[in-house]
């Protein structure tokens, strides 16, 4: 995947698209692209809502990463640790590897 080669511009065209017509594995990828400003300026909120969109879908890596900004307090979101359970557990009941790993954490 070019996301995870670090050609971020070529990502960006690819992704932007499809994200832009609601699918949920691109506007996840796209979400954290932007909310660590890789290939474009870093805006966390953007970021979230985003991963809210693809979460609406039911895609278990947004439910993992609105645990981990819940986590983290990111995108304007405060720290909850009730809410990164939640969103964590979720996405674990779905069996995603990274939620799993970090309800162990």
């Amino acid at each position: 995947m070019l996301y995870t080669k670090g050609d971020y511009p070529a990502a960006l065209a690819i992704l932007q698209p499809l994200a832009d017509k609601g699918q949920a594995r691109a506007q996840t990828i796209l979400g954290a692209m932007i909310e660590w400003g890789l290939g474009v300026p870093a805006d966390p909120k953007r970021a979230v809502e985003l991963c809210k969109d693809a979460e609406n879908q039911g895609f278990p890596a947004a439910m993992s990463n609105l645990g981990w900004v819940y986590e983290d307090g990111i995108g304007g979101l405060t720290k909850d640790d009730a809410m990164d359970r939640k969103w964590y557990w979720k996405a674990a009941e779905l069996d995603c590897g990274p939620a799993i790993n970090n309800i162990g954490f």
